[in-house]
């Protein structure tokens, strides 16, 4: 689990495989039980295809037995995202899911779908097209964002707005 740029099987001087098998790890392994108990929620899950931390075959296990037993999970592989590079890409999709499961938005059905990236959805495109005008903005000194005053009731925030919707 090596990649050309890192070490990401070493951990001080110890490969991933030998970290598992320490007395110390497998204690809070055990105890912990990472997903021998779905859970009673609905779940969203984003994964690399090709990470290399947490192979994908091994989540699409656990998202097979969650919903053998009736977890509601929405499942996303991502082609070319990373166990670390999703953990932002992901941010907008994971944002509206969780907006939606608190404002009790009906569920959606459980689904798997691959994508070849999240980063490349319009919302995405738009949101760095966004952040190339507030860079513009800092650099050439001109105000950068809006008002300090709260917005009025029944406004509608960032992850209400259509560009970010499009990504559920």
């Amino acid at each position: 689990m090596r990649s050309a740029r890192s070490g990401v099987d070493d951990h001080e001087g110890l490969a991933l495989a030998t970290l598992r098998t320490l007395p110390q790890v497998r204690a809070v392994l055990a105890d912990i039980e990472p997903g021998a108990r779905p859970p009673r929620f609905p779940v969203l899950v984003v994964q690399g295809v090709h990470a290399l931390i947490i192979p994908c075959g091994n989540v699409d296990h656990l998202i097979d037995r969650y919903r053998a037993t009736g977890t509601s999970v929405r499942y996303v592989r991502d082609v070319l995202g990373g166990h670390v590079s999703l953990a932002l890409v992901a941010a907008p999709l994971c944002e509206n899911w969780l907006a939606d499961r608190f404002a009790g938005r009906p569920l959606p059905a459980g689904t798997t779908e691959t994508v070849p990236s999240l980063a490349l959805s319009v919302a995405a495109l738009r949101g760095y097209l966004g952040l190339v005008a507030v860079l513009a903005r800092a650099v050439t000194g001109s105000p950068v964002g809006g008002s300090a005053a709260p917005s009025p009731a029944g406004s509608r925030s960032r992850i209400d707005s259509p560009e970010f919707r499009e990504i559920r």
